[in-house]
């Protein structure tokens, strides 16, 4: 949590004692939500708002998470894309069988969910699952301009990470975390290693999430991954299959949601706050801000639009390579820096 979500609240308060030992006056009123469960979900910020809307009206939301642009350079973020997770197991044999005994015979459903995932993309990495992209709202022609303007560094990014050959083409990583994404997060069957035994597995699990724009409805989504499996031949259910299920259908898929997921949104990038936070940025620093329409993460602005009815704006500080959601995540100290400045620069525009 060094990164995300710990350095911009540490970087804000510094930033608002500054100002107060400066002896500037702020020209605003500001208030500050803090919510502790947004890696869950936030499943009771809605009820928070709802419940202190009156106390919580305000011109805008700057919310202030994730990292900032690759350069360094001071970022804003009009909006992210929406999420929902989804279990996917398939089933074989109801326990492990031996695979020199039943080999050819019966069913391996570390095979079947291979080519169920597989038949979901191209080769290419488009979503190939009917009609995926038809409800993503198209860019505006300011958000198209704004693509045109951001740093390339796509290729920093493929020596740093070690491969080519992205999944988007031509389409460079700024636009391409702005269509709805279909992602394996991880996958489970049998043992590898000094933990394989020569085995048929009786089952074979995948956990899947959906990125989506804006313009997609979670359920939506998952109903289009579900009705894709069907046309695969395959009986869907959402608990475990009992017996009179497995000796009735040969192909069985589980899929399960965990949470009901939320929305994309995105704030116009032509408000006369969105301009004013451009302008605050460009007068404090020599570097100049990086506008990117929205981020390829998820958080729930979607809910602050819906209750609170105001135009919200990101303002990531961590550095990209800050190992977020995995061990050692790690903050540099130049980003802590200059977090602190850009906040006093929005604080005080």
């Amino acid at each position: 949590g060094a990164g995300d979500d710990k350095a911009p609240i540490i970087a804000i308060q510094t930033a608002l004692d500054a100002i107060k030992e400066a002896g500037v006056p702020l020209k605003h009123h500001l208030k500050f939500i803090l919510d502790g469960e947004e890696e869950a979900g936030s499943p009771h910020i809605g009820y928070i708002l709802e419940k202190y809307r009156d106390r919580l009206k305000a011109d805008v939301l700057f919310m202030c998470d994730g990292p900032a642009y690759f350069s360094g350079d001071p970022t804003l973020i009009y909006g992210g894309r929406g999420i929902i997770s989804i279990s996917l197991t398939v089933y074989g044999p109801n326990v492990s069988l031996h695979s020199g005994h039943y080999g050819n015979w019966a069913p391996n459903p570390a095979f079947r969910l291979a080519q169920l995932l597989a038949g979901m993309k191209d080769k290419n990495g488009k979503v190939v699952i009917k009609g995926f992209y038809d409800t993503m709202v198209p860019l505006s022609p300011l958000e198209k301009e704004a693509l045109q303007t951001i740093p390339p560094f796509d290729e920093e990014l493929n020596a740093l990470y070690g491969f080519t050959g992205v999944e988007s083409g031509e389409i460079p990583l700024m636009e391409a975390i702005l269509y709805p994404s279909l992602n394996v997060n991880g996958l489970e069957s049998g043992g590898v290693g000094k933990q394989a035994r020569t085995i048929i597995p009786a089952a074979a699990a995948a956990s899947i999430d959906i990125r989506l724009a804006k313009g997609n409805d979670p359920e939506e989504m998952v109903q289009k991954v579900i009705h894709h499996i069907e046309e695969q031949g395959y009986r869907v259910v959402t608990s475990e299959p009992d017996r009179e299920t497995r000796l009735k259908y040969p192909f069985i898929a589980k899929v399960t949601t965990e949470e009901k997921g939320y929305r994309a949104a995105r704030t116009p990038m032509d408000l006369p706050i969105s301009k004013r936070a451009i302008a605050a940025l460009r007068d404090y620093s020599d570097r100049e801000p990086v506008s990117i329409p929205s981020l390829g993460g998820s958080l729930p602005f979607n809910i602050f639009e819906d209750v609170l009815k105001i135009p919200f704006i990101g303002i990531p500080i961590a550095n990209y390579d800050n190992n977020q959601h995995q061990e050692n995540e790690n903050l540099r100290l130049g980003h802590l820096w200059r977090a602190i400045e850009t906040f006093a620069a929005i604080l005080m525009m």
